[in-house]
Formats: structure tokens, sequence, C-alpha cells
């Protein structure tokens, strides 16, 4: 499978809670969990794009899919229940 490289810099305040949702959820380590969080996202934007009227705005979408994810985070889950990245 090809892959591509993202390079990501990152304050220390958000790398240390990556880490230790990395850690809560099981992955691997915090690539694995921003892979995880960045295929979420971008299945959530694939989705909605077909199905949000077009006045909605970009900025609008991406909000509302990032609440989501919250939702997501409080739920419980099983490790590696999304894969390794």
């Amino acid at each position: 499978m090809e892959r591509k490289r993202i390079n990501l810099t990152v304050r220390p305040e958000l790398y240390g809670q990556l880490m230790r949702l990395s850690r809560r959820y099981g992955f691997k380590n915090v690539c694995a969990l921003a892979v995880c969080i960045l295929r979420l996202m971008a299945q959530q934007l694939a989705v909605r794009e077909d199905m949000l009227p077009h006045e909605e705005t970009d900025a609008e979408l991406i909000r509302q899919s990032f609440a989501e994810l919250g939702e997501w985070e409080r739920a419980a889950h099983k490790p590696d229940e999304y894969g390794q990245g």
C-alpha cells in the first residue's frame, strides 16, 4: 500500500494530550491516533459533502464534524477498534 508522509508540528501541550489519549484508547503511538483522527474526519466530511445544502460553509461543516468527534471521544471504545493507522 502506497503511503504519503505528512509533517505536523504541534505545541507541547497538544502533543501531551494526544499522548494521553493514545495510551488511554490503546493506540501504538501518537501518530497512529493522528492517522485515525484524520481518517475519521475525512470519512465524515466525505459523507456530509453529498448531504449538506450548498449554503453551509466549510467552516461550519468542520466545526460540526469536530463536535461529533468530541462525542465519539466520550463514548467507550475497545482498543484497536479502529485499526493501527
